[in-house]
């Protein structure tokens, strides 16, 4: 990015090329491998970059712990030829390292663990302290969340999805003075579990729910019809107190207001922070706004606009002109078409386009209309 117009950093790009750099980056090491053994480099297979994942995750445990925290999977985009690659279906970049990801609901990022594999996990759980009866036992998911017990407070509320959402895990994490709340499985609700099926809520209509505590109260399992039937597990919240949100009904063609239980209100309201940190091509989009913005508040900034357009000339359709530009020229007066042309809708913002009454005789029938505003002038054309 130093070396691309929108993002250019002289000090940076003047001093060197793009390819010097990546000739650095691949020689580059910040740790002596003769410190270590071979079955220390075995075990820990990420020991290259150690002291640089060590380093960001301490400044991430500094951060503040909310009371609600998610824990969900990310996919670090790599194509390089390494065995720890992963694929993981219906994320932003489903090729390449996972690691699992405690974080805010607003997108700050509390904690990390970089997944090497099943036994390596199972032995960073080990590591925390946690009293676990048969803990080798446990799963993927199950490991991944108590892993992150140690980086919270006691009392915290976790929230993940079905990957990660047991009976087991929702006992460990009661027995720990936690809240859980996930979405479930259909399988691994406890057969014990008698819950309305989805015929049965479907006829109720749409926002019916019911709920089901089991008998010694460590959680209850959720049911709530939708389009289908969606099932949610937790140890402190339930159906009640009810709210309402608006679902698009195909039939009526409207929005409708539709109950909701209040474990599915908070599930949708907590879980998204993992996601919003995937949103990474929309960071940029904004950091992009935001630079652009600064380049029109400079008066020297003609040259640095011209090559900003000259980058994103090569789309097939021409973006508008920014705002400051659009009244600098004659580039969007009104121009009479020949006869029969085809007629288009106007791009720019407050233009409408008529077919006159009259005929298809656009330099006979123009009619235009001025409307100043505070800022600049608009010619709104009416044919």
């Amino acid at each position: 990015m130093y070396w691309q117009k929108k993002t250019r950093i002289s000090v940076i790009a003047d001093a060197m090329s793009r390819d010097m750099f990546s000739v650095i980056i691949a020689s580059l090491k910040v740790f002596d491998e003769s410190l270590l053994n071979a079955a220390q480099r075995k075990s820990d297979r990420f020991h290259k970059i150690r002291p640089l994942i060590d380093c960001v995750r301490s400044r991430c445990l500094e951060l503040d712990r909310p009371q609600y925290v998610s824990v969900d999977e990310m996919i670090i985009p790599f194509t390089g030829r390494t065995h720890l690659k992963q694929f993981t279906p219906r994320k932003p970049n489903p090729h390449g390292l996972k690691i699992f990801v405690l974080a805010s609901s607003d997108g700050q990022v509390l904690d990390f663990e970089f997944f090497q594999g099943k036994e390596d996990l199972l032995l960073n759980v080990q590591r925390t302290g946690l009293h676990l009866p048969e803990w080798g036992t446990l799963k993927i998911g199950e490991a991944a969340v108590l892993r992150f017990v140690k980086s919270v407070s006691r009392g915290t509320s976790f929230f993940f999805d079905r990957f990660f959402t047991t009976p087991k895990l929702l006992e460990i994490l009661s027995s720990l003075g936690m809240g859980a709340t996930g979405t479930m499985k259909k399988n691994l609700v406890p057969k014990q579990c008698r819950l309305k099926t989805e015929n049965q809520l479907k006829r109720s209509g749409r926002g019916s729910s019911d709920c089901a505590v089991r008998d010694d109260s460590a959680f209850c399992i959720t049911v709530w019809f939708d389009k289908k039937n969606i099932i949610l597990a937790s140890n402190e919240h339930s159906i009640q107190p009810v709210s309402t949100c608006q679902r698009w009904c195909k039939r009526e063609k409207r929005h409708l207001e539709v109950e909701r239980p209040r474990v599915v209100e908070l599930y949708n309201s907590k879980m998204g922070g993992v996601d919003i940190i995937d949103q990474y091509d929309f960071k940029l989009e904004i950091a992009y706004s935001l630079i652009s913005e600064e380049v029109l508040n400079d008066d020297n900034s003609e040259s640095e606009i011209s090559e900003e357009h000259d980058d994103i000339s090569r789309k097939r359709t021409r973006p508008l002109p920014i705002a400051a530009k659009r009244t600098n020229s004659a580039c969007h007066m009104p121009d009479a078409l020949p006869p029969y042309a085809s007629r288009t809708r106007c791009r720019y913002p407050g233009y409408t386009a008529v077919k006159s009454p009259d005929g298809p005789n656009l330099g006979q029938n123009l009619k235009v209309n001025i409307s100043r505003t505070t800022h600049d002038t608009h010619l709104k054309i009416c044919m």
